[in-house]
């Protein structure tokens, strides 16, 4: 029964964070100063939440932990960017490239299986046919490669640090650090915005699934979370066609489809 939970809890967190772009395209901030108010609700959110479980973090490994947070800042900031020109399922796709990165990281210091080999080829012609479409490389495209190369980064970190740090604990020091790296994007605010929607950008789209992540891992095999966390594509998908009216052309679907498969291959390494 708690693994039944722990997947649920999983399985309801991507969907939360796939609600992100709803949240983006309803706030006129530029990409560092939404990435901000998102990072900076959630931080005030976990800091409480360590303080009413008396958690404090002991720093070690403090270089790879500041890395981290820079990851964690490029990452956040440029998915941002890459949503406000692209197609929410494009942009996730994009993003959730950072496993096959990993995996091609992999590949570089010699650990190859035959998933690797599968998940690959796989990849590299989903994107292709989920790109293609465009015509041509544009800033949206690019910050989306950006962003799942920064989010590779990101998981090579945090499976390092793991072995140092609790999981509340590093979900806070590595938000708390991309916070704090991106505050000065508050100097350059512009334009009206509402601030319902910079709390509930804090709170739906990221507290609440990082809570429900946290708690969800416990219960959850390691090798079947990120798996289950590949709904968070499906649910911008979603929510990019019923609440956005975005509408993905056949070949598109095809090579998302593609990009999901490859990358479940390349998660169960």
């Amino acid at each position: 029964m708690s693994q039944y939970k722990g997947e649920i809890a999983v399985i309801s967190s991507a969907i939360l964070m796939g609600s992100l772009p709803i949240f983006v395209r309803n706030i006129a901030l530029n990409p560092a100063s939404l990435a901000f108010f998102r990072l900076f609700v959630a931080t005030l959110i976990l800091a409480t939440a360590m303080v009413l479980m008396r958690e404090w973090p002991v720093l070690v490994e403090v270089r790879k932990v500041l890395l981290l947070g820079t990851a964690n800042a490029v990452t956040i900031v440029s998915y941002i960017a890459a949503i406000q020109n692209l197609q929410a399922a494009m942009a996730a796709i994009l993003l959730y490239m950072a496993p096959v990165y990993v995996l091609i990281y992999s590949m570089f210091r010699g650990e190859v299986s035959k998933s690797s080999l599968m998940a690959l080829p796989l990849c590299m012609l989903g994107l292709y046919l989920a790109l293609s479409p465009y015509g041509e490389v544009n800033k949206g495209l690019i910050f989306g490669i950006v962003s799942g190369l920064a989010y590779s980064v990101f998981f090579i970190l945090i499976k390092e640090l793991r072995k140092f740090y609790p999981s509340l604990q590093l979900t806070f020091l590595n938000v708390a650090i991309a916070s704090i790296l991106l505050s000065p994007s508050l100097f350059v605010l512009s334009g009206n915005f509402n601030l319902v929607w910079v709390a509930a950008l804090g709170i739906i789209p990221t507290a609440i699934p990082f809570f429900l992540l946290n708690y969800g891992m416990k219960f959850t095999r390691l090798d079947r979370a990120p798996i289950l966390a590949l709904i968070e594509p499906v649910a911008a998908g979603f929510f990019g066609f019923i609440i956005l009216n975005e509408v993905l052309t056949f070949k598109q679907l095809i090579g998302a489809a593609f990009v999901l498969a490859g990358i479940i291959f390349a998660l169960r390494d």
